[in-house]
């Protein structure tokens, strides 16, 4: 099916699920499905039609294998080999099924923190969070804003342990968290939320959160997506642009920690910018391995950013690219191959990106194709490097031929020239170092003209 509700990418595997809510979260009623991309092949896994709307798919950073997917209909799955094994629902685990039927088990946000315990958000359930420890024991978190929420959408832990939860349709709330590395014991958690008020007198109860600027006026609380960059950065997709913020170390002494959005100069000749996608609803963020920004919107398609947000590299939408429809739903990134699958209403596309995650050290660097051949009229792309190697290609004699720097673990060749000219016959050597200067050949690339 066209289906695609959430995706994610581990080393050489794409998930995606094949569920979904309308806007007030209710059910679609699709069968409980995934779709699974692996060596240039796309499987298909469905359930026993009674289980319906798979949401969000996440894994486990420290054992990739380990794929858990939540539903709104039973609970949670195990997949196992691409193969949908296991259901965990309110018959054999603590999770509160709303209506007791056993088919309004309501999962919605889910993820693993960094110590491979999965957290989810138990929906219309005291407590609201619930934890599956890497034993299989259970244990509850029990926080005002979380209890008996609903529409749980998104669930992203930080390098720093934090917690961050996100609500949209019925209501639009967020939420960061602290379980101070004890997930079986909530009572020395902190937690600050946009419905805590001066009524939760609960000691955890760091106060007030809301999207605050620099002028202390709310932004938004319409949270789509986010994300932690390479450089700890947090960044948010809203229903007014992109939100990015730096203060996750203070959150919970800082009064009113401020949350930033990114000016882009016009380059009018004024002082003028604009706020990055200002209005637009930012549905999906995804990281590169050049820490570059893919942005998915609502309305107008995809978007490639610079690290920092200034720079525009790519905008592709249904006007000037293969792209099905300008609204995407999902987004991830193959971090091996540097692949970006987009999920539109209308299927799934792929763009095969020239960044990469970079390498723990200059390595087997492998370039493709290689050799190459007269009816080639790409790039050549080589991958396996540090990110931000200095890269040089010289020809067999060692004259210069092509210098750059690697974005992630890629680096691309159009096989010409510093004169712009395609290159003669002949080996070609690739040379890397990195910033401790350590130069030396990784690569040979045969070229035939």
């Amino acid at each position: 099916s066209n289906y695609n509700y959430h995706m994610t990418a581990t080393h050489g595997t794409v998930y995606c699920t094949a569920g979904g809510v309308t806007s007030s979260f209710n059910n679609h009623y699709r069968t409980i499905g995934i779709h699974t991309f692996r060596d240039n092949y796309w499987n298909t896994e469905r359930t026993n039609t009674l289980y319906k709307d798979a949401l969000i798919v996440c894994f486990n950073s420290n054992n990739e294998d380990s794929v858990y997917i939540s539903s709104w209909c039973r609970g949670i799955f195990k997949i196992d080999t691409l193969k949908i094994a296991e259901n965990i629902n309110s018959y054999n685990s603590p999770l509160y099924d709303i209506t007791g039927s056993g088919y309004s088990t309501r999962v919605g946000a889910i993820a693993y923190d960094n110590n491979s315990n999965l957290v989810m958000a138990n929906a219309n359930a005291i407590p609201g969070l619930l934890v599956k420890h890497t034993d299989g024991s259970w244990d509850e978190i029990s926080y005002t804003p979380t209890d008996n929420i609903h529409d749980t959408h998104k669930l992203v832990f930080t390098e720093r342990g934090y917690g961050w939860l996100t609500a949209i349709g019925v209501a639009d709330e967020f939420m960061v968290f602290n379980m101070n590395n004890t997930p079986d014991d909530d009572s020395d958690d902190t937690y600050r939320s946009s419905l805590s008020t001066t009524e939760d007198s609960d000691s955890r109860n760091c106060g007030e959160l809301q999207m605050w600027d620099s002028d202390g006026e709310v932004i938004s609380n319409a949270i789509y997506a986010i994300v932690e960059d390479k450089n700890n950065l947090l960044w948010f997709g809203t229903d007014d642009g992109v939100v990015t913020f730096s203060g996750e170390k203070t959150i919970f002494e800082t009064p009113y920690p401020v949350f930033n959005r990114i000016k882009v100069p016009r380059n009018d000749g004024t002082d003028n910018a604009d706020y990055l996608l200002g209005g637009v609803t930012v549905t999906e963020i995804c990281i590169d391995g050049a820490n570059r920004k893919w942005i998915g919107t609502s309305t107008n398609g995809v978007y490639l950013v610079s690290s920092d947000g200034l720079e525009t590299i790519h905008s592709f939408n249904t006007d000037n690219s293969p792209l099905p429809f300008n609204e995407i739903q999902c987004m991830a990134i193959e971090p091996t191959s540097g692949e970006v699958f987009i999920g539109t209403p209308y299927g799934i596309v792929s763009y095969l990106s020239d960044a990469t995650e970079e390498s723990e050290e200059l390595s087997d660097i492998k370039a493709f194709p290689n050799p190459v051949l007269p009816t080639f009229t790409g790039s050549v792309k080589i991958k396996g490097f540090v990110d931000s190697s200095y890269v040089k290609i010289t020809d067999i004699n060692g004259r210069l031929v092509y210098s750059t720097k690697s974005l992630g673990g890629l680096t691309t060749w159009n096989v010409k020239n510093l004169d712009g000219k395609r290159v003669s016959s002949g080996t070609y050597l690739v040379w890397a170092s990195t910033d401790d200067g350590e130069e030396s050949v990784v690569c040979k690339i045969l070229v035939i003209k």
